[in-house]
């Protein structure tokens, strides 16, 4: 298992975010109301952040999961859908 530093995590996520900024944005004139939910650091308090957004009254859909540990996001991602 290769461990990540925190900084080279940070700056990877920072070039992420950074790319999905600049994209071009598209506007329609339908509405969506579902809740889109990111999961940054997938640990024990993440997740139940995340099961407790998921299970909020309306539509909602998880779209990412973020961890510098890979398996965590794995296990996140079971755990959570």
């Amino acid at each position: 298992m290769r461990l990540t530093s925190r900084r080279s995590f940070l700056q990877a996520s920072g070039l992420a975010v950074g790319a999905a900024a600049s994209a071009p944005l598209y506007v329609h004139a339908a509405e969506q109301n579902t809740i889109k939910i990111a999961l940054i650091g997938a640990g024990e308090r993440g997740r139940g952040a995340a099961v407790q957004a998921m299970t909020t009254e309306g539509p909602t859909q998880l779209v990412a999961i973020a961890d510098a540990f890979p398996d965590r996001t794995a296990n996140s991602a079971d755990f959570i859908i």
